[in-house]
């Protein structure tokens, strides 16, 4: 392995690993995230100390206790001093990019989240403060506002979130580059409400 390897990091929202049969689960089937899991790493004793979102995604983040970065509980900030792994590896030299949800920039409203609080994430134009949306669309609106959030449309293949930004991400991966990257996909399903888009809808009970 090199000393400076690309990194990938996935991150779901409320999911068990027990859910995933490359743990050991048989609720349902995950073909591609067994295949990333048997050429990547599996952690078998790997447990968050906080099961609150916002605090826990912070520690994640710094490796700190909430009590310590600061977002003790929802909708608090990480503290704007913090120093998270995206930031210390931009400091090494590594492109920096996140997708997805946030949830550390304070009150519950969702949108974009600003240039200033991305904590070493350097490409981080779809990164959302919060929000569990069923569609996201691209429009030709410029910086401002690049997609459209849809709550009531269910989205296909091309503008389901975590089909979207998935998406994202391997545009991100897939750029000429000369320096190795760090980037985290946050998908925000399956955290509440519990709908998905066809074929899956119909896939199991």
């Amino acid at each position: 392995m090199p000393d400076t390897p690309n990194l990938l990091v996935i991150h779901t929202d409320e999911q068990s690993c027990w859910t995933l049969s490359a743990y050991g689960g048989t609720l349902v089937e995950t073909p591609h995230i067994d295949s990333l899991a048997s050429e990547g790493a599996i952690l078998t004793n790997f447990m968050v100390n906080v099961a609150v979102c916002t605090p826990s995604r912070g520690v994640f983040l710094t490796g700190r206790y909430e009590h310590v970065h600061g977002a003790y509980r929802n909708n608090i900030p990480l503290n704007r001093d913090e120093i998270t792994f995206a930031q210390a590896l931009k400091d090494r030299g590594y492109d920096t990019g996140y997708a997805g949800k946030w949830h550390l920039d304070g009150p519950p409203r969702p949108g974009w989240v600003h240039p200033e609080r991305t904590m070493g994430f350097d490409d981080a134009e779809y990164m959302f403060n919060r929000g569990h949306w069923k569609k996201i669309e691209d429009t030709d609106m410029g910086d401002v506002q690049p997609t459209v959030f849809n709550y009531r449309t269910m989205g296909d293949e091309k503008t389901y979130p975590t089909d979207w930004l998935t998406e994202k991400t391997n545009e991100f991966m897939t750029r000429d580059r000369e320096n190795p990257f760090c980037f985290m996909l946050s998908i925000p399903d399956p955290h509440p409400p519990f709908t998905v888009r066809p074929p899956y809808d119909t896939m199991y009970n």
